[in-house]
């Protein structure tokens, strides 16, 4: 008996900690989706960095996470050493602030982005299990979504921008287009992995509304990765359910079909131009190769270390390259392609050390979407991780959302890093029979 009330007593504060952490997940994948100004055009945020309602409400839920870290000590330091890739990418940062301009925009914006990295280390501790994360990102992506569809129908004046583009509650379209497309692929992958035949059609249903409202957005880089998301889908789920010389046969299959639909392409006269001209109206993907022709020659000042973390975009009255740009690159806050801001800020050590991040986490999630004899349930939330990191990825090609304090997709990469991390230490603790 005595050795049972032990047992109790050591296991209560994982216990109380799980209990509430479905609660810290909800209200932190809520915050991160509408922020503080829903239905807002006002962009204050990206440009000073953050309010202080935005600050008080990311350091609370930091304080949150280092009180789960506190009561999970053992667990809290293998998730630690599990995450290095994750913090020597934070830590490169901050010391990026010793060649800065502006180092005390680096503290500020990099402090900003370890103490959103801190919330989610402790939301990751708070509620480890694959379906309850499941879950609620379905609730969360399900709720802002019917949200954004009736801002659209009964205040179209805050819902729709002036091009005609849907907004929803948020402060620009591509900002709700990258909500809206992680909702659609979301209850998709919901849809597709559920067994009940209600609860498929009700996903399913939702998925088509929510991609309704992505084409509406007119986010052409988040339609694009929509639009190949589902044949994508089904392909990776096909080769995850093969072994050995079948998987090789069949990934040699599918490689020598891209390579047959590419050489038809150049057979039928069509170049890289001609495509890009389809899919974006011009040559210039909406004017991002002027700009990332202006960057690559700043870069060209400090590529091994950048120009310091946060000392580029939005210095306020400070003097900053940019400041002296033309066209639109003197109107962009930020690279418009997330492995090129790394390079611009941090220098291809940087990059590098993201990549280590981001190829990881992309190979945890891949170890664990393919592992044999899971529940239903778990095994849709492993491969969401999948389609959601190959989301972010493709993404990061025409939009900057990376290592971004106060961006949606980058509270959505860190915290399911954290994930695969505390998914992936269960795995090696108990494998498989």
């Amino acid at each position: 008996m005595t050795i049972q009330i032990a047992t109790d007593v050591q296991e209560h504060p994982r216990q109380v900690g799980e209990k509430w952490g479905a609660l810290v997940l909800f209200l932190i994948l809520y915050y991160a989706s509408v922020g503080s100004s829903p239905f807002s055009r006002d962009e204050f945020l990206e440009r000073a960095g953050g309010d202080i309602v935005n600050q008080i409400v990311w350091i609370s839920f930091a304080a949150i996470g280092i009180g789960i870290a506190f009561y999970q000590v053992p667990r809290a330091t293998v998730l630690l050493r599990r995450s290095w890739p994750l913090f020597l990418v934070l830590g490169w940062i901050i010391l990026s602030s010793q060649w800065a301009p502006y180092p005390d925009l680096t503290y500020r914006r990099g402090g900003f982005l370890v103490i959103m990295a801190i919330a989610l280390f402790g939301m990751a501790l708070a509620a480890p299990d694959a379906k309850k994360f499941l879950g609620t990102l379905l609730v969360i992506s399900g709720l802002v979504m019917t949200i954004n569809v009736v801002g659209v129908i009964v205040v179209p004046g805050l819902a729709i921008g002036p091009d005609g583009a849907f907004v929803g509650l948020h402060p620009h379209k591509n900002s709700a287009g990258q909500i809206a497309l992680v909702s659609y692929l979301t209850w998709l992958v919901a849809a597709i992995g559920n067994r009940d035949l209600r609860w498929r059609v009700f996903f399913g249903l939702g998925a088509l509304v929510w991609f309704g409202f992505l084409i509406m957005t007119q986010s052409k880089t988040s339609i694009g990765v929509g639009l190949l998301a589902p044949a994508a889908l089904v392909l990776a789920l096909n080769v995850m359910r093969t072994e050995g010389l079948v998987r090789v046969a069949v990934v040699s299959i599918l490689i020598g079909l891209a390579g047959a639909i590419w050489v038809s392409i150049l057979g039928a006269g069509l170049s890289g131009s001609d495509l890009a001209l389809l899919a974006f109206g011009d040559l210039t993907f909406t004017g991002r190769t002027d700009l990332w022709e202006y960057l690559w020659n700043e870069i060209g000042n400090s590529p091994v270390v950048g120009v310091g973390y946060g000392s580029f975009w939005y210095t306020g009255l400070r003097s900053s390259p940019i400041d002296f740009a033309t066209g639109w690159a003197a109107r962009a806050g930020q690279a418009h392609n997330g492995y090129l801001d790394l390079v611009l800020q941090t220098g291809f050590i940087g990059l590098a050390l993201a990549l280590i991040a981001i190829l990881r986490s992309i190979g945890l999630a891949l170890r664990l979407a393919t592992r044999r004899g899971l529940a239903s349930d778990e095994s849709t939330a492993y491969i969401l991780s999948v389609v959601l990191l190959g989301a972010i990825f493709l993404l990061n090609f025409m939009e900057s959302s990376y290592f971004r304090p106060n961006h949606y997709l980058s509270v959505l990469f860190i915290m399911i890093y954290f994930m695969l991390e505390v998914w992936s230490q269960r795995l090696d603790e108990s494998p498989a029979d």
